[in-house]
């Protein structure tokens, strides 16, 4: 998406690929679309150092390099690179892009302390080398903005990472503790929660949350995953 013309999330897949396999269609992208991408406040000149490529099935050998290791590791130049990775895999080619300017803690610390904030991630978690935040932002939001940026108290981080993502979506029966409602549980540790997740070990699990239970079924007992670490069916 961000590296080649909109116009060609309107062509089916076939047509595309066909296109970027084209040598007249690569000289006109190098030509006129390619210094557009280094121009992109989002991208910029480095762009080929900070997008890491995070899921490609055909040649799963790219997966955690950026598209300028690959381009070395191709023998090529990163924008032939770049087009040969999507032809091969038929654009299905997911990249994590790292953050030109990262926001400060104190800056996102005063958006997370509106009392409408809702705590979530949009990671995705389906790829090789996925983005951080698929095993971090909870921990983060916990360790970092709670204990240590001071964007709520603890009670507070219940309820923006509990109580109000249940009620936006209407899950009822779920995200405060009392009487008749589902037993969704996690045990945190305030001295020590923390994200570990970096965009170099994207998986590396949080710590400080040990014990974890859902619907009322153990599913992490001292940081170790229970016989039924994912239940099946909702207790009744």
């Amino acid at each position: 998406m961000a590296l080649l013309p909109p116009e060609y999330s309107a062509r089916s897949v076939d047509d595309a690929v066909a296109l970027l396999a084209d040598p007249a269609e690569r000289a006109q992208l190098r030509a006129d679309w390619f210094p557009l991408v280094a121009d992109k406040p989002s991208l910029g000149p480095a762009w080929p150092s900070m997008a890491v490529i995070a899921h490609a099935p055909a040649t799963p050998e790219a997966a955690g390099l950026s598209l300028e290791q690959e381009a070395a590791r191709r023998g090529t130049d990163v924008i032939d690179a770049t087009l040969d990775l999507l032809v091969a895999n038929r654009l299905e080619v997911s990249a994590v892009m790292a953050v030109r300017d990262e926001r400060s803690v104190e800056n996102l610390a005063r958006l997370i302390g509106h009392p409408a904030y809702t705590g979530g991630s949009d990671g995705i978690f389906i790829s090789d080398a996925p983005h951080p935040r698929g095993w971090g932002t909870f921990a983060r939001l916990l360790g970092t903005y709670t204990r240590d940026g001071g964007a709520f108290d603890w009670a507070g981080a219940a309820r923006h990472l509990s109580a109000l993502p249940a009620a936006r979506f209407g899950l009822h029966d779920r995200g405060v503790i009392a009487p008749g409602r589902r037993a969704d549980l996690a045990l945190v540790d305030p001295a020590t929660v923390a994200d570990r997740a970096t965009y170099g070990a994207p998986t590396a699990l949080a710590v400080g949350i040990d014990d974890v239970v859902v619907g009322g079924v153990a599913v992490l007992t001292g940081a170790t995953p229970g016989a039924a670490a994912r239940p099946t069916a909702r207790p009744s």
